[in-house]
């Protein structure tokens, strides 16, 4: 393929961006805006840390990698373990874990404001459906998530957000700014887009090598776009905690599914409500397209073979549309346990990884 068609660094960022941001990036910020009211701005500071910072240092650890999350391993143990303990981290964050609940966070959502949603077990069919329509065409996966679906999701979000700091005021906290700190810092960690830097990543640069040939300006690439994703991380945090801290007192207490939906209808009223679903739809959406293209790749690339993808694809989507039956607690009590060892050991092998790559750079100069 010519390199001239190769998709732009705006482009590249706002596909990232897109895959990170999922139906969880909505809820937690404005949960804890809506908990925390006057020291909103605290919960962005300890929330960006985890949220933006550490992913931030995912994508770092991928670049001199080349994309391959299997060097997040070299020198510790064979490559074949490093197989079975990627096979397992992606079985709990996406079929077991995000798929599924991208799936019900987005029904939830649209039903929501919709005289009529079809039920779980239709919705999430139709939904996957789209999904592997999307994933089977991904040579212009790039340039569907960048020009198309981010700028929509990005204009629902701005819309409800600008539109309720038009009324309302943040209460006062009787919460300690340094226990806020210490929640919003945990509450980051909850999204795992430390998870999804690395594995998000990894499959950018396999996307990018599908239009360009130079692998140098690949690597620039996606470090250029995982900056300008993760500052649009930052920003709509900070905007999502301040618009649920001004509006606290009609939303404490929500559940999550619930509660970007109120504030929707805070912000734009009943008949533009609708914006919430559409927002929340697109998030799960595009987040669940990038899951999928994951999970498929890694089970072709390492275990199936490469001319059986397209099986990796619908045993992936299989999975999901099963697990959205549940509900959501359900899900939780599933990926809990094993996210709370999973994730610290990812952040210890990104650093680790990062500090080598220091140490080699320092050793050739």
């Amino acid at each position: 393929m010519n390199e001239k068609k190769a998709p732009s660094t705006l482009v590249v960022g706002f596909a990232l961006f897109s895959m990170f941001f999922g139906s969880g990036n909505l809820i937690f910020p404005l949960m804890l805006g809506a908990k925390y009211q006057a020291y909103f701005y605290v919960c962005v500071a300890g929330f960006v840390i985890t949220a933006v910072l550490l992913p931030t240092l995912g994508i770092m650890a991928m670049i001199p990698a080349r994309g391959r999350f299997e060097k997040l391993f070299d020198g510790l143990v064979k490559p074949e373990m490093a197989r079975w303990f990627f096979l397992l981290v992606l079985i709990f964050w996406i079929p077991l874990g995000s798929g599924p609940r991208c799936v019900l966070l987005a029904h939830a959502s649209i039903s929501t404001y919709f005289i009529y949603t079809p039920p779980i077990l239709i919705f999430s069919l139709l939904f996957l459906i789209l999904v592997y329509i999307c994933v089977l065409n991904r040579g212009r996966l790039i340039d569907i998530l960048g020009k198309a679906l981010t700028p929509l999701l990005l204009i629902s979000i701005s819309a409800m957000v600008i539109s309720s700091f038009s009324g309302g005021y943040m209460g006062q906290s009787s919460y300690q700014p340094f226990d806020i700190f210490i929640a919003s810092l945990v509450d980051g960690y909850y999204t795992q887009d430390l998870i999804a830097a690395i594995f998000f990543s990894s499959a950018l640069v396999t996307m990018l090598h599908q239009s360009m040939s130079n692998t140098r300006q690949i690597m620039k690439k996606t470090w250029r776009g995982g900056l300008l994703a993760v500052a649009m991380l930052a920003i709509i945090y900070g905007a999502l905690m301040a618009s649920s801290a001004i509006h606290g007192e009609y939303l404490q207490g929500l559940s999550g599914d619930r509660l970007v939906a109120a504030m929707a209808h805070i912000a734009l009223g009943s008949t533009l409500g609708g914006i919430s679903s559409l927002a929340v739809s697109l998030a799960c959406f595009t987040t669940e397209i990038a899951l999928v293209v994951v999970m498929a790749d890694f089970l072709s690339a390492k275990f199936l073979g490469l001319r059986y993808g397209k099986y990796a694809i619908g045993l992936t989507l299989s999975v999901i549309w099963m697990l959205s039956l549940l509900d959501f607690a359900g899900l939780m009590t599933i990926i809990a346990p094993a996210m709370q060892v999973i994730y610290p050991v990812l952040f210890f092998l990104v650093l680790r990884l990062l500090w080598r790559t220091r140490s080699q750079i320092r050793s050739h100069q």
